[in-house]
């Protein structure tokens, strides 16, 4: 109201009148924050308190894809890495609610019209488990024959796959070749060639929908991220904002042998959980394997050794689910770069109308005029 009185009669100068609006707006946003806050931090403490505590196993491989295919052990260490510490995990009391293997575990693809028949079979040598579930890096296609990776869910008490989660976030270059379409033939074709003679082919997955969270064999809703998912917030936000009370991060990372990326991704992850307010796992072919809790601290962590390692690591968790909803006033990190971009236009707005004003008010100013018989004063006589 002071600022529309300010507009109209400048009663009190306009510049007070916007700071004392924009102070009464913010006041108001962040009370009603806090009481969201209060009421949301109360709700949750009272369900944490009452919700069991997932049991997460992380099996960490230690060995780098690559060199398997090119050493001819990919069987092998299949058998030796992930397999038998599954085995050895399964047959502990009590088993874990949930077992994780990193991204790139396994090479197959599985149809998406599988999926939906309700009929997908992963046959795998391990113990039967009906209370465990495992998570695993492959892929699925779709009926036109597109690849994305994802995350399967395997029901270890029928080898069924519940479900699945694909990769929302592919990796420019590595799985996909960007701005092809923006390109002209000539140039886009160069390019897929420049791609091919480098990688012995040309990337061509295709990102995931969103699909609802997973579900442990105890029906507690959980969402799955592939590797670069963990770097953006959209990913994750949408899976606890469907429900999702716990997240796992499948990722392969043996390329980073040395540098600084494996504790930066894992700070990523700490960003994600606090954005969440949600406890993540990440599980590694040989990274940085760790938990982080829903106040964005780190409770266990395996030791960053790159590939190749002695043997397989195994990350043992107990993990208390999150409340299943993000934190009150989480929609203002999405409203920022609207209301920057609204400033700014303000700003420029502002600036321009102000330069129009300036200007009318140069080009309107009169000018000292000589009197009209001040030139013949000067030269009669």
């Amino acid at each position: 109201l002071d600022w529309w009185r300010s507009w109209r009669t400048a009663v009190l100068p306009f510049g007070a009148a916007v700071r004392r609006a924009v102070l009464t707006v913010g006041a108001g946003i962040a009370l009603g924050g806090l009481g969201s806050w209060l009421n949301a931090a109360t709700r949750s403490a009272a369900e944490a308190a009452n919700a069991e505590p997932l049991r997460v196993s992380a099996i960490e491989p230690g060995f780098h894809p690559f060199d398997a295919y090119r050493e001819r052990r990919s069987r092998e260490l299949f058998e030796q890495r992930l397999l038998q510490p599954s085995r050895d995990e399964l047959r502990r009391e009590p088993a874990p609610d949930l077992l994780l293997w990193p991204e790139s575990a396994v090479p197959d693809v599985l149809p998406i019209v599988q999926f939906e028949q309700g009929n997908a079979r992963w046959q795998t040598p391990l113990p039967r488990a009906p209370a465990s579930r495992l998570v695993l890096g492959a892929g699925v296609v779709d009926a036109a024959g597109a690849e994305t990776p994802a995350a399967l869910a395997i029901d270890l008490g029928s080898s069924r796959v519940v479900g699945y989660h694909g990769k929302r976030r592919l990796v420019p270059g590595g799985e996909f070749v960007p701005f092809l379409g923006w390109l002209p033939a000539p140039a886009a074709a160069m390019l897929r060639d420049a791609f091919a003679a480098a990688l012995g082919g040309v990337p061509d997955q295709v990102p995931a929908p969103f699909l609802p969270p997973l579900q442990t064999a105890g029906g507690v809703p959980f969402g799955a991220l592939l590797c670069y998912d963990n770097a953006f917030p959209e990913p994750a936000a949408e899976q606890v904002a469907a429900g999702a009370r716990l997240l796992v991060v499948l990722s392969n990372e043996a390329w980073y042998r040395s540098g600084g990326e494996l504790p930066q991704l894992a700070a990523m992850t700490v960003v994600r959980a606090l954005e969440t307010a949600t406890p993540i796992v990440r599980c590694t072919q040989d990274g940085f394997s760790l938990a982080i809790d829903a106040g964005g601290r780190i409770t266990a962590a395996l030791p960053i050794e790159p590939s190749p390692q002695a043997e397989a690591r195994i990350l043992r968790v107990e993990v208390q689910p999150g409340a299943g909803a993000v934190p009150p006033l989480a929609w203002l990190r999405a409203s920022t770069g609207p209301f920057a971009a609204l400033g700014l236009a303000l700003a420029v707005a502002h600036a321009l109308w102000r330069w129009a004003k300036l200007r009318r008010a140069r080009s309107t100013r009169s000018t000292p005029q000589l009197p009209a018989d001040a030139g013949g004063r000067g030269g009669g006589s």
